[in-house]
């Protein structure tokens, strides 16, 4: 798997898998996490 950059998307062998910062944001709210404290 590899992310690229800026488009933030994670691919395999040409096929997108995943988008990095959207698909990221749905586990933690899945996990019941909140926003990132500073």
């Amino acid at each position: 798997m590899l992310l690229t950059m800026p488009d933030n998307r994670y691919w395999s062998m040409g096929d997108v898998v995943g988008r990095a910062w959207h698909d990221g944001k749905a586990l933690r709210q899945k996990a019941g996490g909140g926003e990132a404290q500073e």
